[in-house]
């Protein structure tokens, strides 16, 4: 799942995996400049039910492969 957040990104993120009983949530604070809406760069953090995983502010294409690659560890895990 996503959270697009502006304030208490890890505690609204935290909530969300929860409530949407998912695996990962990518939490993102849009209230960045480095992080909004229309950036060339992000910085999120992959929230899972025991841990946090906080990302440094990096390119969007960056950004979609550390997500991959996390999807794909927990595919492997699934299966």
């Amino acid at each position: 799942g996503f959270a697009a957040e502006t304030d208490d990104l890890l505690a609204h993120a935290r909530q969300k995996l929860a409530r949407k009983g998912c695996d990962l949530i990518v939490a993102n604070d849009v209230s960045r400049a480095d992080s909004t809406f229309g950036s060339d760069t992000d910085r999120v953090a992959f929230v899972y039910p025991d841990r946090v995983e906080q990302m440094e502010t990096l390119p969007l294409e960056r950004v979609a492969a550390e997500l991959m690659d996390r999807l794909g560890a927990l595919l492997g895990e699934v299966r």
